[in-house]
């Protein structure tokens, strides 16, 4: 007989580090259910013998609703399914009505029920004062318990929300909320009531069904191990000739959809495999199913059993319903947060259901770890069932080392410090100033070391000096205020051939040296570091404003000016000495060239001293004249 081979496939994908959606604001969406009552001795069975009506007709002890960005897509087996917007969440609510919590004894209101089932659920104690119950299923035949919150209207007022995952969503999930009490009233009989809740939510692309069989990634090297027994499926036992599972397998785990994948070199937490991520990827993990759970090897004799009060020891699984086969995913973040494992129950069950293909996505970069327990029924000799354990482990990795900076739209830090996500500005660029200061988000990248440096340009004696400090990063500390220049250097963890990215932030209040920077007067698109220095040589000078002014330019203006009127005032002078030396030279050579002869002649005398006269009045009044015009050129050289 043909082995009837079905598929798993578990996507991982994860959303573009580049893409940021355009989130809807989350709206709430009743839910209408369905109410059953039944006589005290009654179990809590769903059935139509005890159908009392719809929630819209029939007062429930409470109000059902979702909170998330979804919308109706359609019906899916019978039930209303709601599409969820890529890589959100959403929240179910019960919140019960004050009618029945303070009604006195002559008005219906919840009493104690030590009942401990509820529609064929076994319950970890009494529901008491009231439970409320999350089932899940894949395929809407194989349930399994969620979460049971009990005695809740004595423990609290309301319930905490029910949290959906990206698992369920990736895959398409249906979800059972089942609300049971008991009700008293004096002189009339005890009722017990129970509310029930359906629908089914998914991503959009929870539409994928095929994976690329040409280029993948199978896990089979020393995955499956003989586990000993359901008490925490702990062993490691090698698969021997004498075991029943040697030399078949149940199926194979395969992944597709990265850009490329190595060997794991971290030290503390080493994986089987790294998958690195680019823009547009979808990292998909696959089960492929080659075996008939009911008919395993093609040996009648061995099928998959229902596997009660089964634990898992690696992933902290207290006793539970197993059943047919349990897959379990757990996730650890950069920060070596473990995060709670993701369980599927009766995981075989409905992945042999015709048509119960079944996917799950992931949108956080990480290490994962994946195993599926499952125990044998060998027929042939009872009692002596098996149990084995598939487990590996894989991590993904975006391929860049760049954080998000965001602008914050407040300094405030008191009000930063309690929700920077609320304060959270634009997208800030390279090199781009902020008043407020900065955030960094790293929601899209994980592996990243970061280191933060703050520059400030101070004035001391000696003018303006460069002061640097080194800030930490942490979860706890990742916005910045205080003014100053930034430099942000990252670089990959797990992909270091990489390198570094370095990024410029300025955060500038009041400081006039890192005004002047970004200023229009800056038209030489000076440094920070040329604009202290110019500074300090008196080159330039800076208003409180950042406004640049060129000092040196004033100061060649002027010398240059006053250099001219002196040489202008020393060429007058020049000239004028050389007239004086001229008419000095001329008369004097007059006065030599006179006939000694003629001095005794009275004439003689007097034409002497006339000519004595004249020459020495002349030589006088260009005396004065020159005096006169060197004072003038001396007060015009001053008002200048």
């Amino acid at each position: 007989m043909n082995k009837v081979c079905f598929s798993f496939f578990i996507s991982l994908l994860i959303i573009s580090l580049f893409c940021f959606p355009a989130f809807a604001e989350k709206t709430e969406t009743p839910i209408n259910g369905i109410i059953y009552e039944f006589d005290e001795d009654t179990d809590y069975t769903v059935s139509q013998d005890y159908y009392k009506g719809n929630t819209n007709f029939v007062l429930p002890a409470g109000k059902m609703k979702l909170t998330g960005d979804m919308q109706t897509r359609g019906i899916e087996n019978g039930v209303v399914s709601y599409e969820v917007l890529e890589g959100d969440s959403f929240t179910i609510s019960y919140t019960f009505n004050e009618y029945y919590l303070r009604s006195n004894e002559s008005n219906w209101h919840i009493i104690e029920d030590d009942g401990e089932e509820v529609y064929g659920t076994e319950l970890d104690d009494d529901i008491d004062y009231g439970a409320v119950i999350l089932l899940t299923s894949l395929d809407h035949e194989h349930w399994y318990l969620d979460k049971a919150v009990l005695n809740v209207t004595q423990n609290t007022v309301n319930p905490e929300p029910f949290q959906s995952n990206e698992v369920q969503l990736s895959t398409g999930c249906y979800y059972r909320i089942i609300v049971a009490y008991m009700l008293g009233k004096e002189g009339s009989e005890n009722k017990r009531v129970a509310e029930l809740y359906e629908f089914h939510a998914q991503y959009k692309s929870a539409e994928r069904k095929n994976y690329d069989q040409e280029r993948h990634y199978e896990f089979k090297e020393n995955i499956l191990v003989n586990a000993g027994s359901i008490d925490g499926f702990a062993e490691t036992n090698e698969i021997t000739t004498d075991d029943i599972h040697f030399g078949w397998k149940l199926g194979a785990f395969y992944i597709d959809g990265y850009t490329a994948d190595k060997a794991d070199t971290n030290a503390e937490k080493k994986s089987d495999r790294v998958f690195v991520k680019s823009l547009g990827d979808s990292i998909t993990l696959w089960f492929n199913l080659e075996q008939d759970i009911d008919k395993l090897n093609d040996n009648s004799d061995y099928k998959i059993a229902y596997s009660n009060g089964a634990s898992d020891q690696k992933f902290g699984i207290p006793k539970t319903y197993f059943k047919r086969g349990a897959l379990l995913i757990r996730y650890t973040d950069r920060n070596n947060h473990v995060h709670e494992p993701v369980k599927y129950f009766d995981f075989l069950s409905a992945l042999a259901s015709p048509g119960a293909n079944t996917k799950v996505q992931f949108y956080e970069e990480g290490y994962y770890e994946v195993a599926l327990d499952y125990e044998i029924d060998n027929r042939e000799w009872t009692g002596l069932n098996k149990c084995y354990r598939m487990s590996f482990s894989f991590r993904i990795v975006n391929d860049n080392n760049r954080p998000y900076l965001f602008e914050l739209t407040t300094d405030d830090k008191s009000l930063i410090k309690n929700d920077p996500q609320q304060f959270k500005g634009g997208s800030l660029l390279n090199k781009r100033d902020t008043k407020n200061g900065f955030m960094i988000d790293l929601t899209k990248s994980k592996y990243l070391n970061i280191t933060v440096s703050r520059a400030m340009f101070e004035k001391g004696v000696n003018g303006y000096y460069r002061h640097t400090e080194e800030i930490s990063f942490s979860n706890d500390q990742k916005y910045y205020t205080e003014e100053g220049i930034y430099t942000i250097t990252t670089t990959s963890s797990e992909l270091k051939e990489l390198g570094e990215d370095v990024r410029t932030v300025y955060v500038i209040k009041d400081n006039k040296l890192l005004k002047a920077l970004i200023s229009e007067s800056n038209t030489d698109g000076d440094s920070i570091e040329i604009l202290a220095e110019k500074l300090n040589n008196n080159q330039i000078s800076i208003d409180d404003d950042g406004w640049i002014t060129e000092v040196s330019a004033k100061q060649e203006e002027s010398i240059s000016e006053t250099m001219d009127e002196s040489a202008i005032a020393a060429n007058t002078s020049v000239e004028n000495q050389s007239v004086l030396d001229s008419l000095l030279e001329s008369d004097f050579s007059n006065i030599d060239s006179i006939d000694d002869s003629t001095a005794n002649t009275t004439d003689s005398n007097n034409n002497k001293l006339m000519i004595i006269i004249i020459i020495v009045a002349t030589v006088i009044i260009l005396v004065l004249l020159y005096i006169i015009i060197k004072q003038r050129r001396g007060k015009k050289n001053e008002k200048s």
